[in-house]
């Protein structure tokens, strides 16, 4: 199920990054303000179906763990940009695979840990 709500919120984070750059704005501020957009929706997804844990007092850690994302998000484009990858677009394309990964083992172990 993680694959399926990852999968959803995935292109919804990339469809409004990929947005912002087009309309000017620097990746860092790209990243942080498609993550903002995306909290609540993947709140709700990830609780509901992927964890099966829908306590709106766990609110509070999922945006820590996003914070999270956020730094490790921007980082890494940055780490791959220097790197020699052509833009923006693509650095944050490649990053969706490990900072997936990493949102999928801190909401289980963070988050919604049983």
């Amino acid at each position: 199920m993680f694959l399926i709500a990852g999968g959803v919120n995935t292109l919804f984070y990339y469809a409004v990054y990929a947005s912002l750059l087009f309309f000017g704005l620097p990746y860092p501020a790209a990243v942080v303000l498609a993550n903002c957009c995306g909290i609540v929706f993947n709140f709700n997804t990830f609780g509901r179906f992927v964890f099966k844990n829908f306590d709106k007092r766990l609110f509070f850690r999922f945006v820590a763990v996003y914070a999270v994302l956020i730094v490790v998000g921007i980082a890494g484009i940055r780490l791959l940009l220097a790197c020699g990858v052509p833009d923006a677009y693509f650095a944050g394309a490649l990053m969706v695979v490990p900072t997936a990964a990493l949102s999928y083992l801190l909401n289980r172990d963070v988050v919604f840990k049983s």
